[in-house]
């Protein structure tokens, strides 16, 4: 069911509604282009990988924004829409964003140490050989 419709055109009351959507839009955004910076980190990505990354970034954020107006308020574009993408994607990056990496920082470090304290075991020797 469409927030919007064309008989509440000049309408105000979905305007908070629209922008708390489109806000929440903005913070799934944000949490997609982390994603794929993980994925950048664990594949130690070279420029042409960063490219793919790139363009699947624009590509799967460019439909899921048009996705979302349509959804939303029938494909109309207003200012207080695209403010609230952009609120939400900064809201994400400078708090919860934060918080994701040093969580996979922490989970790599962990990785490693249980990876380093199993490969000096027996059970190390044996699969290295």
């Amino acid at each position: 069911m469409a927030v919007c419709s064309a008989d509440m055109l000049f309408s105000t009351v979905p305007q908070p509604w629209i922008f708390l959507f489109t806000l929440y839009g903005g913070i799934v955004l944000g949490f997609f282009y982390d994603v794929l910076r993980l994925m950048r980190r664990a594949l130690h990505s070279r420029p042409w990988l960063d490219a793919v990354f790139d363009v699947v970034f624009w590509a799967v954020g460019t439909v899921f924004v048009f996705a979302v107006l349509w959804k939303i308020c029938q494909g109309e574009v207003r200012y207080y829409c695209l403010l609230g993408f952009a609120a939400g994607c900064t809201v994400y990056m400078l708090g919860m964003s934060r918080l994701l990496l040093a969580g996979a920082d922490a989970l790599q470090k962990g990785v490693k140490k249980v990876a380093a304290r199993l490969a000096a075991t027996k059970l190390g020797q044996f699969v290295k050989r």
